[in-house]
């Protein structure tokens, strides 16, 4: 049986990687990933892609205009979004007439069904939608670079560094997992953009500082608290001291159990004052 091709465009690199393995070992698929749009569009030259998988969250082109770009290429890819935290529904996504949607977190073993869906017979019709919603011909593109691949969202930071946030964000399905060094993001993951993992960063840290004032009118023996949470009707945040600088914080579901978080999260904030040496 012959292996049906998958292109995977992600920014984060960690989690492209997790998805190509979870793609490989479920069903006949070959699969081949791109860290950028720019890079997409190379990649997609240069193979004969049945299925795209892209994250709406690119930081060097938006993902409705690689949709576009792609399927003026090829009229009948099929094609998934991996949307933003909270844009499931909105026009954009439902405008590009696209076969499904892979939302962070999922569960791997939910991937094979909702790979083969997207896969399924492409209708006339489909094809016609999918025609209609490229508004307008793009310019003939010149040949494009030699392929290099792009820095990571946190280049500079250690892999292992980056992989334990991915494992955190996939085993407690969490909307947004950012490690910080006072205000700096160090690392992020999740469904969410840098710009928007920084903006948390900040706002961890103002949390941070005022915790710190609790714990010192409250005579705490460390002068500062090892953890603390924020918990609301539809989310929460936790967020756990990994150095004395350093701080690990996880916005998800308030739904989810309060044991796994702080069991994860403490688990995790171990994992990572092993690796990182800033």
């Amino acid at each position: 049986m012959a292996k049906q091709r998958i292109l995977v465009v992600d920014s984060s690199e960690a989690f492209a990687t997790m998805l190509k393995e979870g793609l490989e070992s479920s069903g006949p698929y070959q699969v081949v990933t791109a860290s950028s749009g720019t890079e997409a569009l190379h990649v997609f030259g240069q193979n004969q892609i049945d299925l795209a998988i892209i994250d709406m969250g690119l930081e060097d082109m938006d993902g409705s205009t690689l949709v576009q770009s792609l399927r003026q290429s090829k009229p009948d890819l099929r094609i998934m979004l991996i949307p933003l935290f909270g844009q499931e529904q909105e026009d954009e996504i439902q405008a590009l007439k696209v076969q499904g949607i892979l939302p962070k977190p999922f569960f791997i073993g939910d991937l094979a069904g909702l790979i083969q869906e997207a896969l399924g017979p492409f209708s006339k019709k489909d094809q016609v939608a999918a025609e209609v919603a490229v508004q307008k011909p793009s310019p003939p593109r010149p040949d494009p670079p030699p392929a290099r691949r792009p820095a990571a969202r946190e280049a500079s930071t250690p892999r292992d560094v980056n992989g334990v946030l991915e494992e955190l964000f996939q085993e407690i399905r969490a909307e947004a997992v950012i490690f910080i060094q006072e205000s700096r993001l160090i690392a992020h993951a999740g469904n969410v953009t840098r710009k928007r993992a920084q903006e948390l960063a900040g706002l961890t840290h103002e949390s941070l500082k005022a915790a710190d004032r609790v714990a010192l009118f409250l005579e705490e023996t460390d002068d500062h608290f090892e953890q603390w949470i924020f918990e609301g009707s539809e989310y929460s945040i936790y967020s756990v001291s990994v150095t004395p600088k350093t701080v690990l914080s996880v916005a998800l579901s308030a739904r989810t159990p309060v044991g796994i978080v702080r069991y994860n999260l403490r688990r995790s904030a171990d994992a990572l004052s092993g690796v990182w040496r800033g």
